[in-house]
C-alpha cells in the first residue's frame, strides 16, 4: 500500500507531512486521539500528550484540509468524546485530555468548514448492528454504562 493507492503517512504533530496527504480532498474525518500508556501508573509519551495530539494536531488537520485544492470542501466529521462538556469528568485527570477535544470541536465551530461532531463513549470490540444506539446532548446520555461497538461508531461517522 502506498501514494498511488491513496495511502498515506503522515504525523498529526506535523503539518508539513499532512500536506500530500489532503491534496485533493473533499472531506475529512479527524479521528485520532492521543493515547495513554498505563504501566502502571497512565501518561502519555512525550510529543504525543493531549496539547500534542487531540489540540494541535486536530488544528493541524483541519488548516491542511482548509487549504487542500479543492474548491468546493466537503464535511469536516470529528470523533470526539463523550464528556467533554463536563470539567469534573475524570477523563481530564489524564493531562486534561477532554478540555483539549473541547477546544477543538469549539475552533471546528468556529470555521467556515460545514462539520458534524460526533461524541462515542465507552468503545468497546463487540460485534456490530448488536445494539440500539442512544443519543444525547451535553453528555447527559441515560444508559449506563454508556457504551458503543467501534464499528457502529464508524457506521455513524462515515
Amino acid at each position: 500500500c502506498d501514494e498511488s493507492e491513496g495511502i498515506y503517512v503522515a504525523d498529526v504533530t506535523k503539518p508539513e507531512t499532512l500536506v500530500t496527504a489532503m491534496a485533493g480532498a473533499g472531506a475529512l474525518v479527524v479521528a485520532t486521539s492521543s493515547v495513554p500508556v498505563c504501566d502502571p501508573k497512565c501518561h502519555f509519551h512525550e510529543g504525543a500528550e493531549p496539547v500534542d495530539v487531540d489540540w494541535h494536531g486536530a488544528n493541524n488537520q483541519l488548516a491542511a484540509f482548509a487549504r487542500s485544492t479543492v474548491d468546493d470542501l466537503g464535511q469536516v466529521v470529528l470523533v470526539s468524546s463523550m464528556g467533554t462538556t463536563d470539567p469534573g469528568e475524570p477523563l481530564n485527570s489524564l493531562d486534561n485530555i477532554l478540555f483539549y477535544k473541547l477546544n477543538f470541536e469549539a475552533a471546528l465551530m468556529a470555521s467556515t468548514l460545514p462539520f458534524t461532531i460526533v461524541k462515542p463513549c465507552g468503545l468497546t470490540d463487540d460485534a456490530p448492528a448488536q445494539a440500539q444506539l442512544i443519543t444525547g446532548h451535553n453528555d447527559d446520555i441515560a444508559v449506563t454504562p454508556p457504551a458503543v461497538a467501534r464499528a457502529d461508531g464508524a457506521r455513524v461517522v462515515v
